[in-house]
Formats: structure tokens, sequence, C-alpha cells
């Protein structure tokens, strides 16, 4: 089949702009990796360095692809002390049992207290979220503001007002202490993103379900909290994320009997025994349960997006 002459021409355009699209198609994708590999690289060398000795780390030039020894994370749950050896030694080994358990425990802490934190401000927030989405006031929005507000003021302006006041209720040093402090942090986050979600639903469905005789506490329970489930759970998983990561209410108003794992890890950064290599694994550690729930944060948040599909 023969072409005229602008045919060809069109022809040859449309093939010189599929080209064109393609390289830059290309092009974007290999800016986007290195950018990721930049993003990434802080953690990839704390991870290498999590697998190198002492003697390998403080090589010139640093010596990358050799061995690699689990010894560092071995360490970081040696509690026992081995018996023998010179008083020097003696001591060295009892700070390490000293930073390993502080570790454990410091683990232990920030369970215990992020999860507690995220539960309350859910069990707080959520409810609040409704209200200020379904309700209206004539200071709806400046209580709004209030709440968010918590997440502008920066940490060091309350930080010695709060621990003035800890000292004085004896909650300085305390599970409650911290836990109220980590409310803080996730109870605005819960309110703000929980409400959004909840302002996509269309009140026509509580409507109908009041048309059958529902209560507004029921239809909230049947039909609200089903729908915001994907909303409520990505406001969850930032919050904890947000609470496990915080170091500066941690570093000041805990004791070393209740410190979390961001301020434990500071234990291995001193004169007597400067190890980088076992500091390295306690940070990969205690990045883990992040890493884990930023892979299920993801799956909810494309969920949660889906919401607003159904808005009329």
């Amino acid at each position: 089949m023969r072409y005229t002459k602008e045919e060809n021409n069109i022809i040859k355009k449309i093939k010189r702009s599929a080209n064109l699209s393609r390289g830059m198609g290309f092009t974007v994708n290999i800016l986007l990796f290195v950018v990721f590999i930049l993003f990434l690289f802080p953690v990839i060398w704390i991870l290498i360095m999590s697998l190198k000795t002492q003697n390998q780390i403080a090589m010139m030039p640093p010596d990358i692809f050799s061995s690699f020894t689990l010894e560092n994370y071995k360490n970081l749950f040696q509690i026992g002390v081995e018996q023998g050896g010179t008083i020097t030694e003696q001591t060295a080994q009892t700070l390490t049992q000293i930073k390993t358990a502080g570790f454990l425990n410091g683990l232990m802490n920030t369970l215990i207290i992020s999860v507690t934190s995220v539960l309350i401000a859910t069990l707080v927030g959520v409810p609040a979220a409704y209200g200020l989405s379904r309700y209206r006031s004539p200071g709806k929005e400046s209580t709004a503001f209030i709440f968010l507000s918590f997440r502008f003021v920066p940490e060091l302006v309350i930080l010695i007002p709060l621990y003035i006041i800890y000292q004085k209720v004896n909650l300085y040093g305390t599970y409650w202490g911290l836990i109220w402090v980590y409310i803080l942090i996730s109870l605005p986050m819960i309110i703000w993103i929980t409400r959004s979600y909840i302002d996509d639903l269309p009140f026509d469905l509580e409507q109908a379900a009041m048309l059958d005789h529902y209560s507004k506490l029921r239809a909230f329970f049947k039909i609200i909290l089903p729908l915001a489930k994907p909303g409520i759970a990505a406001a969850i998983i930032l919050s904890f994320i947000f609470t496990w990561n915080n170091f500066i209410f941690g570093f000041i108003l805990s004791t070393n009997r209740l410190q979390p794992i961001t301020v434990a890890i500071i234990r291995y950064l001193d004169i007597t025994d400067l190890n980088y290599g076992t500091m390295a694994a306690a940070i990969m550690i205690s990045i883990i349960p992040m890493i884990i729930v930023s892979q299920i944060a993801s799956r909810y948040l494309v969920s949660g997006l889906s919401l607003g599909a159904i808005k009329q």
C-alpha cells in the first residue's frame, strides 16, 4: 500500500514522537532509580556496617564487599557475662551487659508505650473525628484547629513546662507519663485523617440506616466504621510510626529503666566502647517494625484513597 507524501511525513512524525516518548520514559525511570538509591543509601550503609567488624569499619578505604558477620547482632542479645579475665575486661563485659539489657528493655518499653498511646488516641480520636465531620456547631473548626495545633508546636517549646509539671505530679519516669505525651503526637493525626475520610462518605448512607430504625450510635458502628476502616487503619499506622520514632520526649521525660529504643541506642556511644557495628545492628533491629508497618500502611493508604469514589 502506497502513501502520499503528506501521509509519509505524518507517519515519520508519529514514529519520532513515539521514540522520543520512549527515550524520555527511560530517562525518567533512570533518574527515579538514582533518587531512590540516594534516599535509601543511609539505610544501606547502616546495614553494611551492622554486618562488619570494628576493624573492617575503621579501614580506609572502607571494606564493603568482603566478608560479613552476624557478630554484632549476636552481641545485642548476649546478656551473660563471661567469667575470668582482667579487671578491665570484666568491666568492659559488665558495661556490655548493661547496654544489652538496656537495648532489650528499650525495645519492650517502646512497644508498650507506642501501642498503648495509639490505642487510647484511636478510641478518643475516631469518635471526635466523626463529631467534627457530622455535627455542626459554632466552634467546630476552632476545636479542630486546636487539635491540629498540637502538631504545629515545636516539641522543645513544651518540653520544659512538661518536665516541671511531671516532677510535681509524679509522672516523671513513668509509663503513663510517656503515654500521655505520645497521645499528643497521635491524636491530632488520627482526628484529621479520619475526619477527611468520613467527610468523603455520603450522609445519605446514615439517613437510609436511620430510616431502617437504626440509632445514631448503631449507624456509626454498622455503617461509618466499616466504610472508614482503611482511613482509620492508615491513621493508626502513621501515628504508630511517629510515636515509635520519637526521641526528644523519651530522652527528657524517662529514666534509665523506662527509656524507649531511640534513647537506649545512645548507650552504645561512649568513650569506653565506641562500637559502630553493634550500634548499627541496634538501629537496624529498631527500624524493622517500621519497615513492616510501612508495607502494611501502603496497602491501607491505597485502599483509603478509593473512599472518594463513592462520594456523590
